[in-house]
């Protein structure tokens, strides 16, 4: 199999640690020292899931306020620095309780699931494509872009689809 142009067989693997930012968030000088000792337990790259925890142009006022775009600018480059390759994880049908719960994105639900999106909802594709596309622009360096697409148990269930 290839991958991005690289030979993947079933027994590669990516030394990566997930960071999931939608419980509690570090400081910015604390998420440095962890970052530090991810490189130094030597992994490879941090897969980002931002949840509301960036301020999205693509998916206004669903922001959680920790790090806004100027600190996560900072992160990147310490990343970077570091040699950490990023790989941002994105939620795009399941796991959007932290977008859905908003009265502006609710009509977007899959049967009324505050958790998943309905696919079928002509509104959807746009919108994540928009997201993606917005996700591959803060992250031209980024070979991979997680997109989720785990736990979605209800898809099918509403009129729609």
């Amino acid at each position: 199999m290839t991958l991005t142009g690289k030979n993947v067989t079933p027994s590669t693997c990516f030394n990566w640690v997930h960071l999931d930012f939608k419980g509690m968030v570090p400081s910015e000088p604390r998420l440095n020292e962890w970052l530090e000792r991810i490189k130094k337990q030597g992994f490879s790259a941090i897969v980002l899931e931002y949840e509301d925890r960036l301020p999205w142009e693509t998916l206004p006022c669903a922001f959680r306020e920790r790090f806004d775009r100027p600190a996560w600018n900072r992160i990147w480059r310490f990343c970077e620095d570091l040699g950490l390759e990023i790989i941002p994880l994105i939620q795009t049908f399941g796991h959007l309780e932290w977008l859905l719960k908003h009265k502006q994105w609710a009509h977007l639900r899959c049967a009324g699931h505050l958790n998943l999106l309905c696919p079928e909802h002509p509104e959807v594709r746009p919108l994540l494509t928009a997201w993606i596309e917005e996700v591959a622009r803060l992250h031209p360096q980024s070979q991979y872009v997680h997109v989720g697409l785990d736990e979605v148990y209800h898809t099918g269930a509403c009129e729609d689809c």
